[in-house]
């Protein structure tokens, strides 16, 4: 890259390809994606239907995008489709469809919940498998239509495991041959701590943290305060 490239990109002087938490592609965030223990089960085990609970930024998107990687690598007809604000009916079709992945559940109109639900508990020789993000609890809609399901609720997570997540994302970034910087451990916990389990506010402050910082040296708590203060 030209010494030109490099002031307009500040990354590569910390040797990253990018901002290591800048969005995602939908590429991208297939392969980076690193899925909680309490989804690990399911790549062994799956029920009908599994809905997978939680507030905004507990990784509900990550998982299924995660899930759908893991099933689509062992053969199966895996599909994954997110649900925009305003949408109210999916549109995958979903004939000859093993296992349907369906992101921002709750936006579905009840006709096209209850179709949904249907079609799954409906299942001929070879049984298909429907797995939901929602930010509402859909286990009432679900027994009305005769489908038995699991219910797993992404809450909280340990400090390794978003530690796990920070170091991942960084090494999936860092330019062949290069050491990228890290955060001390003081700055890695500070930032552990603000999150709390907010995977989408981990991501916005690690995103102004790794763009504002011009040192080579280990990122600094004085720094990563300094962000928090400016984003509150």
């Amino acid at each position: 890259m030209s010494r030109l490239g490099h002031e307009f990109f500040p990354s590569w002087r910390l040797g990253y390809r990018s901002n290591p938490f800048r969005a995602l592609t939908r590429e991208e965030w297939r392969d980076i994606v690193v899925m909680p223990e309490g989804l690990h089960t399911l790549k062994d085990s799956l029920p009908s239907l599994t809905q997978i609970l939680g507030d905004q930024g507990r990784g509900k998107t990550s998982a299924l995008i995660g899930l759908a990687r893991e099933f689509g690598g062992r053969g199966w007809q895996a599909a994954y489709e997110y649900l925009p604000p305003g949408s109210t009916r999916y549109k995958h079709n979903l004939k000859d469809i093993q296992i349907y992945l369906l992101d921002e559940a709750q936006r579905l109109s009840p006709q096209w919940r209850s179709k949904l639900f249907r079609h799954f508990s409906d299942g001929d020789q070879i049984k298909p498998h429907l797995i939901l993000s929602s930010h509402e609890d859909l286990s009432g809609t679900v027994e009305e239509d005769g489908l038995d399901g699991l219910t797993i609720v992404l809450e909280k997570y340990e400090p390794s495991f978003i530690q796990t997540l920070i170091e991942h994302r960084l090494n999936y970034f860092e330019r062949p041959g290069s050491q990228g910087v890290r955060l001390t451990a003081e700055a890695l916990g500070i930032v552990i701590d603000c999150c709390n389990s907010n995977l989408r506010k981990l991501e916005k402050l690690l995103y102004e943290v790794y763009q504002t910082w011009e040192s080579k040296d280990s990122i600094s708590e004085q720094h990563i305060l300094g962000i928090m203060a400016r984003l509150d």
